[in-house]
């Protein structure tokens, strides 16, 4: 995302983000679905087995409970826009985190996209002359488009790969993720240091910022906003930070941007508004962010959040109408609006340790603990969803330490064990105060949109690609992220978590392989990978390659890759293989912290389904969701959808 989208649409945000709140409707048929990301149908079954989760026991026994089949590839971006639509990627487009454009090779992010806007310059001065827009590059109508025409109210909150939000009808809705920071990144965290090894430590998704002392313990740094659109070379925004440290370096008075906090070391902030000048005093944009007073001795280090969109004053729409994530945040409080937003990246970095980490998720909780208690105040007719991500984001950074088998597991993991189960025993709790609010004749479903496995090692496909033939590399480096390519050398190459795709003439930039000779090269790719063996365990590296001209039907293939291919489990792709690049080394043990992952065979990583109604005991997908939420509350179900309703009876069908 372009950063100066965030100003041009800031003033006419302010003239929308009045209430749009109406009376509450008279009580009826409601659905509420709580969604709770990436639980595991493998770990529930032992916990429910155990006891340990005795609210989603009661709900198997009176309704039912089973795997949910996930999406193909089970990515959650995919994951969820079926849930959304009703339909598969064939339709939505939504085919991996990452996609390419084939005409000039450039990845993109497959759920938005920004139009910079336009800007005249003169001199040193950029005057902005307007344009720019956020655009949702799914397809397809979100279901519960057909519930606002029908006038059955719909609430949905924290919705993921919905941003920005469109074709709400009259719903309210609030965006998850796929939700930017300020920065239009997709969460870029601060560490301010005076450590100079700290400041030389290169990291992935976070900025390393220099403080200068001056007298006494007064520290003082920058935090980098979005660029300046008044600006002609793009100079970023700049909020002043300045660590005054008592003396006994307990603690510190802290201001960011104009807001003053007190933290004590080891000490989180609530959200602090920072003031970003833009003109001066003239125009200033609002944003806000969470602090954490690391430490002042021997060196000072002071984390800062990726800067969030403040939803009582809203840069970029992160609700429709925009009003409505202001209204909830009157009522329970300011709410981490960037998707995603437990900081993973700064765990990885080991910018935040293990307990920080955790200490920032509950965070999290407790913020959407308020937000659910909101929203079920309001409840009183029609759906209602509700979304909790901590399950998805605790789960890949703390899955191998209750996984003892993981071939990067350790003793010290150990201590950290019971950190996922214990996430699930909370949600349980959630799940009984959801239902605690319904009546009988309402419908209650807790989904999620697929589950975990170990991700023991890593794999370069980019590299197999390369060691079978199929990939060439050039001599230098001809710009770009694929510009290490020689594609007329190529025949195939890697790119995002799942995707393989041809280097076909007449459709990539630099195309190679005639189209006739497509069928075949598919046949050849998909054998050998399958044929893939781990060359120390003998393991299946691939255990699915999915060809979606063959799996899909829908207008949207053309986004597709050439071949999806289902990683084995304990395997993963390469996060720099993901992005196009080529390794030296085909399999790694996985020692980092992200040790737990979904993005493989679609059939090992099945979500969970339960419900308070009878459901039928054959197969369910996420694609019966939609149908059976609109049927149950009385609304047709539009072709050319393929799911079922799940469950039993006249009413549901």
């Amino acid at each position: 995302m372009k950063p100066p989208l965030a100003l041009a649409l800031a003033l006419a945000l302010a003239l929308s983000a009045c209430s749009d709140s109406t009376s509450p409707p008279k009580k009826g048929r409601r659905v509420l679905v709580l969604g709770l990301d990436g639980m595991d149908y493998g770990l529930t079954r032992k916990m429910l087995e155990k006891g340990e989760l005795p609210t989603l026991g009661k709900l198997a026994k009176l309704g039912g409970w089973g795997p949910l089949e996930t999406s193909t590839p089970p990515q959650s971006p995919s994951a969820w826009s079926n849930f959304i639509t009703g339909l598969h990627a064939g339709y939505h487009a939504i085919f991996d985190f990452v996609q390419r454009d084939p005409a000039t090779l450039e990845p993109y992010l497959s759920t938005s996209e920004v139009e910079e806007p336009r800007s005249l310059k003169l001199g040193e001065l950029a005057i902005p002359l307007g344009g720019g827009e956020a655009r949702l590059l799914r397809r397809e109508k979100p279901f519960w488009w057909y519930l606002s025409q029908a006038g059955v109210p719909a609430t949905i909150i924290k919705m993921p790969a919905h941003f920005p939000p469109r074709d709400d009808g009259e719903a309210r809705v609030i965006t998850d993720m796929g939700t930017p920071d300020l920065l239009g990144t997709y969460g870029t965290f601060s560490l301010l240091t005076d450590d100079h090894g700290l400041l030389n430590k290169k990291v992935s998704g976070g900025r390393m910022v220099p403080l200068t002392q001056d007298e006494g313990r007064v520290f003082r740094g920058h935090l980098e906003g979005p660029a300046n659109p008044f600006s002609a070379a793009g100079e970023a925004l700049q909020a002043e930070v300045v660590i005054a440290a008592s003396k006994d370096n307990k603690g510190a008075l802290i201001t960011v941007g104009g807001s003053k906090r007190v933290l004590g070391v080891g000490e989180w902030s609530d959200w602090v508004v920072v003031t970003f000048e833009v003109l001066g005093s003239v125009y200033t944009l609002r944003a806000m962010v969470r602090v954490y007073l690391k430490a002042l001795k021997p060196r000072v280090q002071l984390y800062v959040s990726p800067i969030n969109i403040d939803p009582l004053d809203q840069a970029l729409p992160v609700s429709s109408p925009p009003g409505y994530a202001s209204d909830l945040a009157r009522k329970a409080g300011r709410f981490y609006t960037q998707g995603m937003p437990e900081d993973t990246k700064a765990l990885s970095a080991g910018v935040l340790t293990e307990e920080e980490f955790l200490a920032q998720a509950e965070l999290i909780y407790q913020e959407r603990r308020r937000m659910l208690t909101a929203a079920l105040e309001e409840f009183h007719s029609g759906y209602l969803f509700f979304y909790f991500g901590t399950s998805d984001q605790v789960g890949h950074m703390f899955y191998r330490h209750q996984d003892s088998s993981h071939a990067g597991h350790d003793d010290a993991d150990d201590k950290y064990a019971d950190v996922l189960p214990r996430v699930y025993r909370r949600l349980d709790q959630e799940v009984a105060r959801a239902w605690a609010s319904l009546d009988e004749d309402d419908l209650l479903l807790v989904i999620s949109d697929h589950g975990f496995g170990p991700a023991s090692y890593s794999v370069d496909l980019n590299a197999w690609l390369q060691r079978q033939g199929y990939l060439a590399l050039r001599d230098d480096h001809a710009g770009g992220i694929l510009g290490h390519i020689d594609w007329a050398r190529t025949q195939a190459y890697g790119l995002g978590l799942n995707g393989l795709y041809l280097n076909i003439k007449g459709r990539e930039k630099h195309g190679a392989v005639p189209p006739e000779r497509a069928d075949e090269l598919k046949e050849k790719l998909s054998g050998e990978l399958l044929g893939l063996l781990h060359p120390e365990t003998g393991e299946q590296v691939v255990t699915e390659v999915i060809r979606p001209d063959k799996a899909f039907k829908g207008p949207a293939l053309a986004r597709a890759p050439d071949l999806i291919v289902g990683y084995g489990h304990g395997f993963k792709v390469n996060d720099a293989s993901a992005m196009g690049t080529v390794g030296k080394k085909l399999i790694k043990v996985n020692h980092g912290a992200w040790g737990g992952d979904h993005c493989g065979d679609h059939r090992l990583v099945p979500g969970v389904i339960f419900s308070n109604k009878k459901m039928r005991t054959d197969n369910k997908s996420l694609l019966d969701m939609a149908p059976t939420i609109l049927r149950y509350l009385g609304v047709a179900v539009p072709k050319p959808w393929v799911g079922k309703p799940v469950l039993l009876g006249k009413k549901a069908r």
